[in-house]
């Protein structure tokens, strides 16, 4: 029980991490789109 629980925790700390990652990435594509709308 012990190992299936530290392994749950761990899991859900990756997709923490993964969701955070994925976020910042699109916040990214989000922003060049602005730059290039305000250099035309």
């Amino acid at each position: 029980m012990f190992i299936l629980s530290n392994k749950t925790l761990l899991l859900s700390k990756l997709g923490c991490n993964f969701i955070k990652i994925n976020k910042s990435l699109k916040i990214r594509k989000k922003l060049k789109l602005v730059i290039k709308l305000y250099k035309n």
